[in-house]
């Protein structure tokens, strides 16, 4: 257990105690409400103290966000970009989901996450069905070039959905561009 052992518990991953921002609000003088930022002693949640803050984050905002964005509308979702922070002072610095599945599912809906992986599994059938062509091809040089970029491609589709479960991985440009651009030879070559 890496947990600190002051008289009070934080998560094994956070090393500084920052004080929660709290939106509070106030009474003027004048009588009007005003609202102020308010530092506060941070309270931590029980999969904070049991299974780390990133695992918190997730499991007690970041995905139940994204499935009452599905709740909301279930056949379109809640819209892109809506699953995001509450505040700009929110306690993560979370900007997503961080599982693309629940993302696309919270934004897009039933059909928009269908539509979505029936492209990244209709990428994959072709790599597959390129593979099992590649025989057809007279160059031995094309020949590997083509089972090497289809074995290759299909490996990375696993890779990225398996990473999906924990990331955003089809929302990150370094990720995103490489992928889709391979998609797109792995379609011109079918």
């Amino acid at each position: 257990d890496q947990r600190p052992t002051s008289t009070k518990p934080r998560p094994d991953d956070v090393y500084v105690d920052i004080p929660d921002k709290v939106r509070v609000a106030t009474e003027s003088a004048s009588g009007e409400i005003e609202y102020i930022i308010e530092e506060r002693e941070r309270t931590w949640s029980e999969n904070a103290l049991k299974y780390g803050l990133s695992a918190a984050i997730r499991l007690d905002t970041l995905w139940p966000n994204a499935i009452k964005g599905l709740k909301s509308n279930p056949l379109l979702g809640s819209g892109f970009a809506t699953l995001n922070k509450e505040f700009p002072y929110h306690f993560t610095e979370a900007e997503s989901t961080d599982n693309n599945f629940l993302r696309v599912l919270g934004e897009t809906g039933l059909l928009g996450f269908f539509s979505f992986y029936s492209i990244v599994l209709a990428g994959a059938y072709l790599s597959i069905k390129l593979f099992k062509n590649s025989y057809k091809i007279k160059n031995s040089v094309d020949r590997q070039f083509v089972v090497g970029l289809s074995s290759g491609y299909f490996g990375v589709v696993i890779g990225i959905l398996l990473n999906a479960i924990y990331i955003d991985v089809y929302a990150s440009s370094k990720v995103a561009f490489t992928y889709w651009a391979l998609t797109g030879m792995i379609v011109a070559l079918s």
